[in-house]
């Protein structure tokens, strides 16, 4: 497996329309090995945070938009935000969400555990964000907030993300996503 560079991915974005590798694409935001992918309006919260116990199958959330285009992550709380950025990857191109430093030394996570994209995915990407800090961070919809790392498998794999059979769940995501029993 291969990870694409920048003129690799600026050729698969080359006409920056839904069947590119992402879209909308800024080559502003192209780094030499990844891409920033920025902070979506809408983000979803948990009903019962904090401090009680929550099943992750029967977890409840509540949607929220960004009051005036920022988003307060208070200490220690885990929010679901998406990316403003579609991905659509090929059958042979995975992709890792990654964090930023930046934010990384502000006590930011944007993943729990979820950052590895199968082959044949469609949609916005779900970001896990966590203050790991104990101040409360303000983010603003729009900023890059995560980078993802694209790669090309040397082989076809049998089947891919949305393929029959395979329980893809999160095919064709359109804003932040929640726990899917497959």
């Amino acid at each position: 497996m291969a990870i694409l560079e920048d003129k690799q991915i600026l050729a698969y974005c080359r006409h920056n329309d839904e069947a590119s590798l992402i879209y909308p694409f800024h080559e502003s935001l192209l780094q030499p090995c990844s891409y920033d992918v920025c902070l979506g309006e809408v983000y979803m919260t948990e009903r019962l945070w904090p401090f009680r116990p929550v099943d992750p199958w029967d977890k409840k959330w509540r949607e929220r938009r960004a009051s005036n285009g920022k988003i307060v992550v208070w200490p220690k709380q885990l929010i679901l935000a998406s990316t403003i950025e579609r991905v659509r990857l090929t059958g042979r191109v995975c992709a890792r969400v990654t964090g930023r430093s930046t934010l990384g030394r502000s006590g930011i996570a944007v993943h729990a555990t979820a950052d590895h994209v199968d082959p044949g995915y469609r949609g916005n990407l779900t970001l896990q964000i966590h203050n790991l800090g104990w101040t409360p961070i303000v983010l603003r919809v729009g900023m890059p907030i995560a980078q993802v790392i694209f790669a090309q498998t040397e082989f076809m794999p049998r089947a891919t993300y949305g393929s029959p059979g395979l329980g893809s769940a999160y095919q064709d995501q359109s804003g932040p996503a929640v726990a899917a029993r497959v």
